[in-house]
């Protein structure tokens, strides 16, 4: 099990990492409520590469801006400092997670709009729970199974004894996962995190997104937006791979969270929306 999880923790390298820029505006928005456009405008600018993604998205056809976007604080003022943080981490990421998961059945793309998909429910959960920083509940749902793509190999190679537990209904997959390997995709996307040096609430909700109860009581409320943000992400049925469903979920979402039928009703239909937007940003 040790050579296991040894040679699960080398496949971290292959994953391209998060650009530096990247990273410190995650740690600049988790630090503060309300970074100002400068703040935010002066991290990003001094990436070049990032900068002319960023640049092209704005004066992409979907914006149709008229004068064009030619700076990043200009494409601050247009469009808002949500909106071009989850397009910022959004780019940022694709190297890591666009990518084929054969271990989990999962083809090119499949992964990115799953995590996509969690990012924008995680983020419509925490704002209807009004549990503060709604991008950085983006950003851990969007990087919530970045370990799968360290691990989809060894997954793939012994892909019988742990799909062959599902079916017979043994537990949870993440479970079976940790029983068989010594470690599963959300503690090995949270060793991930920590290389990157990524703020606390990221690193614990990547690591606990499959059971919120074992959070740290000082992160457990951003974890649980990802919690259920993986749970309705899941529903929408779009990027799943083998281990699909088979994660627990909530007995009671109405008592537990506060969330009745209609809410999620609502933020499923606003995940979608949001979902749908980043992908036509992005020519998908």
């Amino acid at each position: 099990m040790s050579d296991y999880i040894d040679t699960l923790l080398a496949q971290l390298d292959i994953i391209p990492p998060m650009p530096e820029t990247s990273v410190r505006l995650t740690q600049l928005l988790s630090d503060s409520s309300s970074a100002s456009m400068e703040e935010i405008a002066s991290t990003i600018q001094y990436d070049p590469s990032l900068t002319v993604e960023l640049l092209k998205i704005c004066n992409s056809a979907y914006f149709s801006f008229d004068p064009k976007v030619t700076t990043v604080k200009d494409a601050i003022k247009r469009l808002g400092t949500n909106k071009i943080f989850q397009m910022v981490m959004a780019t940022s990421s694709r190297k890591a997670l666009d990518r084929e998961l054969n271990g989990y059945g999962m083809p090119l793309g499949a992964l990115w709009s799953q995590s996509i998909l969690c990012g924008a429910a995680s983020k419509k959960i925490n704002l209807a729970l009004r549990e503060g920083h709604p991008d950085i509940a983006f950003t851990c749902g969007l990087l919530a199974d970045i370990g799968k793509v360290a691990m989809h190999q060894l997954v793939h190679q012994n892909r019988e004894q742990l799909f062959g537990g599902l079916k017979q209904g043994n537990a949870p997959y993440d479970q079976i996962e940790a029983q068989f390997f010594g470690i599963n995709h959300a503690e090995l996307g949270s060793r991930l995190a920590e290389r990157w040096k990524m703020p606390p609430a990221i690193i614990d909700a990547i690591r606990y997104h499959h059971n919120p109860a074992h959070a740290p009581e000082e992160t457990r409320p951003i974890v649980e937006c990802v919690y259920l943000g993986s749970i309705l992400a899941m529903q929408a049925g779009l990027g799943l791979g083998h281990d699909g469903m088979y994660y627990s979920g909530p007995d009671d979402i109405d008592n537990t969270y506060g969330l009745n039928s209609s809410d999620i009703e609502n933020i499923s239909s606003q995940t979608l929306e949001e979902f749908f937007e980043i992908k036509t940003l992005f020519g998908q």
